[in-house]
């Protein structure tokens, strides 16, 4: 790094080296939280460490940025793994999933409505989860 810790860094880093206790870091936007954590991977024994992040970008600065001991993955990409391991088979993430959803309810359903409804239906879905808004009913799980 190119500056020095913070106060509040150094007695992070402290308590990391120590390695006592679990800790908790509440930090806001922009306050240093990579560089803490580079600082941290800096002081900490080096033994395979798992690090999350948020999504995928956040998770490729992390990479570029940690030592090799490091895995980095999204907090998606543990639960997916946890997940495969529990059924006994690794998930397969379908770049087109939502298309294949709507196909194949249009088939269940014979529906023949007008020719540009997959395509709205598609809009309208992908909009609810860009939103993150999620629709759903515990009968189907």
């Amino acid at each position: 790094m190119d500056h020095s810790p913070t106060p509040e860094q150094q007695e992070i880093m402290d308590a990391a080296r120590e390695g006592k206790h679990n800790m908790m870091i509440q930090a806001l936007a922009g306050t240093g939280k990579t560089s803490t954590l580079e600082l941290i991977a800096s002081v900490t024994p080096v033994m395979p460490t798992l690090a999350l992040a948020f999504n995928v970008k956040n998770k490729k600065d992390l990479e570029k940025k940690f030592p090799g001991h490091y895995e980095v993955k999204t907090i998606n990409g543990l639960g997916h793994g946890a997940f495969g391991r529990a059924i006994g088979k690794r998930l397969i993430v379908e770049e087109k999933k939502l298309g294949t959803l709507i196909t194949q309810l249009f088939k269940e359903l014979d529906y023949r409505g007008e020719e540009n409804d997959w395509i709205v239906i598609k809009q309208l879905v992908s909009g609810a989860m860009g939103c993150h808004y999620h629709v759903g009913s515990t009968d189907r799980l």
